[in-house]
């Protein structure tokens, strides 16, 4: 069983970022206006452009429209899938 890179699995959490918040139909201006950031942060954020640390990406998924807890299923389901896909080539 081959992890997926620290890379790999920060691409995950971006865009599971992402998906929340265009799934809860916010805009890029409603997360930093909840943040209290510029939406430049939040685009350099979802382009994977700046690293959030943990307590940033807490802040950033409520900000999004989804509870943190819901974000690390989803984040866990997700890297099980990645780990799966490369066992299959393994």
């Amino acid at each position: 069983m081959q992890l997926p890179t620290s890379s790999q699995q920060y691409a995950l959490l971006v865009d599971l970022l992402k998906a929340a918040r265009i799934r809860a139909r916010l805009t890029q201006s409603d997360v930093a206006n909840e943040l209290g950031c510029s939406t430049s942060f939040v685009d350099q954020v979802e382009h994977g452009e700046i690293n959030l640390d943990f307590a940033q990406a807490r802040e950033f998924a409520h900000a999004a429209g989804i509870s943190f807890p819901l974000l690390v299923e989803r984040f866990e389901r997700g890297l099980d899938a990645m780990i799966a896909h490369s066992a299959r080539f393994d």
